[in-house]
């Protein structure tokens, strides 16, 4: 199963990603705000284009994201704790409730519809 996008389509579509990244990495540099609030959306619209079915592709989306986001993060915290500017007091207090906030929340995003 191919999927055959008309050359002049294709490269609006990079174009528009590369917009879309670019935003993304401006509004995460300047603000600290996760990139998921850009990408969601772009990757919604793409999905969409790409012709993913509606009943899996929020939740493909948003899995997308976190794909990157988790990576991202932890380089970001390797580069902060190289420098010395991690609280690991904080950090450490945070261990158990954290993975159950993880837990919890994937117990319950199990059970919710695309719609």
């Amino acid at each position: 199963m191919g999927i055959l996008i008309p050359s002049q389509e294709l490269w609006l579509f990079l174009l528009a990603l590369t917009v879309a990244g670019l935003a993304v990495g401006y509004l995460a540099g300047a603000f600290g705000i996760g990139s998921g609030a850009v990408l969601v959306p772009v990757f919604y619209q793409m999905f969409t284009y790409l012709g993913i079915k509606n009943s899996v592709r929020m939740h493909l989306c948003v899995g997308t994201s976190l794909a990157i986001i988790v990576p991202t993060s932890i380089r970001s915290f390797l580069s902060h704790l190289k420098r010395g500017n991690v609280d690991m007091d904080l950090l450490k207090s945070w261990v158990v409730v954290v993975p159950l906030g993880v837990a919890l929340a994937s117990l319950i995003s199990a059970y919710i519809s695309g719609a």
